[in-house]
């Protein structure tokens, strides 16, 4: 007969044993469910050229290039080539999906859920008290601001970085719990391990180490002993241990020195005429000739042509001026923190305005905020562990953002990701020492995050309709701002590709009319007045950037070659790609245009004389059957022939006949 008591005694045993693991499984599983409904959406924004447009990820051999030790040292010619466990990850989610995308959002899904459950397992090891960890971690799973990341697959770049700086951090905290040596080295070889596939994920990785060094500094005693979840007071303090070993920390700076060397040749991008902070250092490692070489080619039709640099910004100003650079990114900061707390509404994109006097409320109400915040965590410390240690984490991971070292887009919410997790620690430890001086902590706790569950869970489910698809995505953000020039330019771009040319016309103007200076939105109109052949409307309107202080783009100017082109002005059109050639020499547009300008008037060797001054090993096809072209017209068959040397024999042959006869135009 059954013995309902012994039964019940035994299935509660079994569940003290297991509640741990459901405990941790429990936030990975509320964040899966709150993204249920993103699995169906398109590629949008930055997927559209990093997922969608790039063949390289495309290519499962490529897995093996992409984790080639040797190319930490030499400089894959590939996009996203300084975080190659982003390109691992997205080279094995389309092998194993047969090229389809939408099965690279479950894996966005799987990392944001395993993120949740190790922010339980670090806040454990921190506090002791399973209560404050799943608060944390269920915060954390529910967050609005992780919309962004999760559902856009080129910014699984954060989550990846996260994933690993909490794998390395739990280590580091276990390696210092351990009494065996051999365990403890194991430990903090898989901790160093984990930080430096954290900042091979993504650059922000980095802040991993100063916040393993403030936390050990901050806190040098042992990890408290884990009480179970029925016991009502709180942990008992920790016993103190000995300082944090030289040893580690010389470690930690080695691991730094080499992620610094490895990622300088990656660096460098065009902010107009600034440069980010990094850049003029790279370009002193390739005056020395010390720059890492680039590898052996790729096959040609794996590498994507080069993106066109972004034109100058509205917020230029904050490249321009540190004092005004401190003051936006100072009201920016408060802005975070405002929506970390009430993350709504969210947008996708941002037009900073720029911050350039003190008679800004807004930079007084930040610091204000800032102050408090650190003064609060500093007078309850003793309460909660989760506290300082959410704080730190928090503050540390929030100075990438601050601009010193420079960034294109100043604000985005994307950038909160990491930070996040230290925000949620925090509030966890708040919300458990508080819960902890009354009479039923665990009841009190749960009546709280009910309802802030269902709220931020609410925003979630109904923040991922608006990754639908671009149109969705880039509405959202004009909903919010109508000043945001960019998202009226792609929304813009939506309605080309939908030949819905008077809706992308009336946006195109809106968008210059908010940022009159600016290339983007203008060179857009233009290249859709090209492509209509209006060239006299298309003209008028790139002439602003054309005058002296205009934002002459590398696609303002190709796009005035091409009108001067298609106008009979073609010898005009081929100085001004010559010209454009000396500022950008690699620029497979460019060199497409001026191939087709110079052969069409009978003066092959001007594009060949430029060709020779670019990479041919990472010039694209056309660029290549061009040069086929340009050879053979100067009496050169030889290299006309090495230059189809990607192509069969068979299609060589065929390409190089039909050359000969002159009824090939590539």
């Amino acid at each position: 007969m059954l013995n309902l008591a012994a039964y019940t005694a035994k299935l509660t045993q079994k569940f003290r044993d297991w509640g741990p693991f459901l405990a941790a499984a429990a936030p990975c599983l509320l964040a899966c469910l709150l993204y249920t409904n993103s699995l169906h959406n398109q590629l949008i924004w930055d997927d559209a050229i990093y997922v969608g447009a790039d063949p390289f990820i495309r290519q499962p051999k490529n897995l093996f290039v992409v984790l080639n030790p040797a190319n930490l040292w030499y400089v894959l010619p590939v996009s996203n080539s300084s975080r190659p466990i982003w390109l691992a990850s997205a080279i094995m989610d389309l092998s194993a999906s047969g090229g389809e995308f939408a099965p690279m959002r479950m894996t966005n899904l799987l990392i944001n859920g395993f993120n949740a459950s190790l922010v339980y397992c670090a806040a454990l090891l921190i506090s002791a008290s399973p209560m404050a960890a799943l608060a944390s971690a269920l915060l954390f799973a529910a967050h609005p601001l992780h919309t962004k990341n999760v559902n856009i697959i080129s910014f699984r770049t954060h989550m990846l970085a996260l994933a690993f700086l909490l794998a390395g951090f739990i280590f580091r905290q276990l390696a210092r719990q351990q009494d065996r040596r051999s365990t403890t080295v194991i430990c903090n070889a898989i901790a160093l391990f984990s930080l430096l596939l954290s900042m091979l994920s993504h650059e922000i990785g980095v802040v991993g180490l100063p916040i393993l060094v403030a936390y050990e500094l901050l806190n040098r005693k042992n990890a408290p002993q884990i009480q179970p979840a029925t016991q009502q007071q709180p942990p008992q303090p920790p016993q103190p241990s000995a300082k944090t070993p030289i040893g580690w920390l010389l470690l930690l700076a080695l691991l730094l020195s080499f992620f610094t060397i490895y990622r300088l040749p990656r660096a460098g991008y065009d902010i107009g005429p600034v440069k980010d902070t990094l850049t003029p250092l790279s370009d002193t490692m390739k005056k020395h000739g010390i720059m890492p070489p680039t590898p052996t080619p790729l096959d040609v039709d794996t590498v994507r042509s080069q993106i066109v640099p972004p034109g100058l910004p509205p917020w230029h100003a904050v490249y321009e001026s540190r004092y005004s650079n401190f003051l936006t990114m100072s009201r920016i900061f408060g802005e975070y923190l405002l929506k970390m707390v009430l993350p709504y509404p969210l947008q996708g994109d941002y037009s900073p305005r720029i911050s350039s006097s003190l008679a800004d409320w807004r930079i007084w109400f930040s610091w204000a905020g800032w102050i408090a915040l650190g003064t609060l965590c500093w007078r309850f410390r003793a309460s909660s562990p989760l506290i300082p240690a959410g704080f730190v984490w928090l503050a540390i991971s929030m100075l990438p953002m601050s601009n010193i070292i420079r960034l294109y887009n100043i604000e985005a919410e994307r950038y909160l990701y990491l930070p996040s997790a230290g925000f949620c620690m925090m509030c966890g430890g708040f919300l458990h020492a508080w819960a902890s001086r009354l009479r039923r902590p665990a009841a009190v706790t749960t009546a709280i995050l009910i309802p802030i569950l269902l709220a931020w869970g609410a925003v979630t489910i109904a923040r991922n309709r608006d990754y639908k698809d671009a149109r969705a995505f880039f509405s959202s953000i004009i909903r919010q701002d109508a000043q945001v020039g960019r998202a009226l330019t792609n929304l813009a771009h939506y309605h080309i590709g939908r030949q819905e040319y008077p809706e992308a016309r009336k946006l195109l103007a809106q968008a210059i009319t908010v940022y009159p200076q600016g290339s983007e939105a203008r060179t857009t109109l233009a290249d859709m007045n090209v492509a209509l052949k209006d060239y006299p409307s298309a003209l008028e309107t790139l002439q602003p950037l054309m005058t002296k202080g205009g934002d002459l783009s590398q696609k303002a100017r190709h796009l005035h070659a091409i009108i001067m082109g298609e106008t009979g002005k073609t010898s005009e059109a081929v100085k001004e790609l010559c010209d454009a050639l000396d500022l950008w020499p690699d620029s497979v547009p460019l060199l497409t245009s001026l191939a087709f300008y110079s052969i069409k008037q009978r003066e092959p060797e001007i594009f060949l004389r430029k060709l020779a001054k670019t990479d041919k090993r990472h010039t694209s096809e056309s660029v290549k059957c061009y040069g086929a072209m340009a050879y053979f017209q100067t009496g050169q068959p030889n290299e006309a022939k090495a230059m189809l040397g990607f192509m069969t024999e068979e299609k060589r042959s065929a390409c190089l006949s039909k050359i000969r006869q002159g009824t090939v135009q590539p």
